[in-house]
């Protein structure tokens, strides 16, 4: 159950849409440096822990927000996690973003935690 629950919730970082975040594709030199590219990267790993910080909480509403609200998917994740935090408390001893890439108007990041149930 805890290796499940490690794959659900690296597959869920990495699918991921965050409302309201649009990322503008922009194409620097590779010489210069990209302040863009830095922001989206810190926005990215912050929404990331933050999401991450929602399912240690509990907190199905604060996921939910995170979440594309028209993945297929949604509710089915929503169901799973409510049923983990009725049955079980997850206690996230670090969190930590092991992944990080934005390109364009695409963003992966893999949240990578030691728990305890």
């Amino acid at each position: 159950m805890l290796f499940a629950f490690r794959v659900l919730l690296r597959s869920l970082a990495l699918n991921l849409s965050f409302n309201g975040l649009i990322l503008a594709p922009h194409q620097a030199p590779a010489s210069t440096p990209n302040p863009s590219q830095s922001s989206d990267e810190e926005t990215v790993r912050a929404l990331t822990e933050k999401y991450g910080l929602a399912i240690t909480a509990g907190a199905i509403e604060a996921i939910r927000q995170l979440c594309n609200p028209q993945s297929p998917n949604l509710a089915s994740r929503l169901r799973y996690y409510q049923g983990q935090f009725s049955n079980t408390r997850i206690e996230s001893i670090s969190l930590k973003v092991s992944r990080l890439e934005v390109t364009g108007e695409k963003a992966v990041s893999h949240l990578t935690t030691d728990e305890r149930y």
